[in-house]
């Protein structure tokens, strides 16, 4: 359920024909450790620099598919703005990687973790299962308690005091959403998982201008998916709280055993 779904939905935004559409689970995974950049092992620059190498040749040629027809979708609007030159090809292609892998990677997780969350709390579960309009706070604290994405990295291009602390220009800062998530100054009960928290600020799409563009989507799938998944299956229950993660640099889960 957490991988299907968002794949369908950004290959179906994309036109990508489903026949492909799980291939990109091979490559995705892999291509995340491109965002560790110099601090990526040599295996990880590896494995990405190979899965890029292939999802590259995978879009190029679903480019020019698209530069002879006039579709609708994402990489046809992608291509018509190339030619008006609003685009270069390397923007176009970079576009088309980072659509689909934030399209679906984070979404899995978000998914996962957040049914996962509701499994191991499960006097929060039965809230949300006898009130269904919930599921809109509920997933909300499931990005802040359990986030897909726990750390971004940004380069400072002006000084900046933090912490008593002078960084340069230039400086690499990873910023660990995750903590800030459980900041005690921020949040009452951090370690709490509480569905009905009012106040939830969270970090799990980041922030200012560079706020996650699929926010909306990943909100809207993760509701529909978690919200029917729980009414369909009020006995749901966890097999196991022993869980296994894929090799994504995103917290997803490779697998989440349940009984319904």
């Amino acid at each position: 359920l957490a991988l299907p779904l968002p794949t369908s939905v950004i290959c179906e935004m994309m036109g990508v024909p489903e026949k492909d559409r799980l291939t990109f689970t091979r490559w995705t995974d892999d291509m995340t450790y491109v965002l560790l950049g110099t601090s990526a092992t040599p295996e990880q620059q590896s494995r990405a620099g190979t899965a890029i190498g292939r999802m590259t040749s995978y879009l190029t040629s679903r480019i020019e598919d698209s530069r002879e027809r006039e579709g609708e979708d994402l990489i046809s609007v992608l291509v018509r703005a190339e030619d008006e030159e609003r685009l270069s090809h390397a923007e176009l292609l970079w576009q088309c990687m980072g659509l689909i892998l934030a399209g679906f990677e984070t979404t899995t997780g978000l998914i996962g973790n957040g049914i996962r969350a509701l499994l191991m709390h499960p006097e929060e579960l039965s809230k949300l299962q006898a009130d269904p309009t919930l599921i809109e706070s509920a997933v909300e604290e499931c990005l802040r308690f359990d986030p897909p994405i726990l750390a971004t990295c940004r380069f400072l291009h002006e000084e900046a005091e933090f912490g008593g602390f002078q960084l340069p220009v230039d400086s690499s800062v990873t910023a660990v959403l995750a903590a800030a998530n459980r900041d005690p100054e921020v949040f009452e009960d951090p370690e709490r998982f509480n569905i009905t928290r009012s106040n939830n600020k969270h970090l799990g799409f980041g922030g200012g201008p560079h706020i996650c563009l699929g926010a909306h989507l990943a909100r809207l799938e993760a509701r529909e998916a978690i919200g029917a998944l729980i009414l369909r299956f009020p006995r749901i229950k966890l097999l196991s709280e022993e869980q296994e993660w894929t090799g994504s640099l995103f917290r997803t889960l490779s697998e989440l055993s349940v009984t319904l």
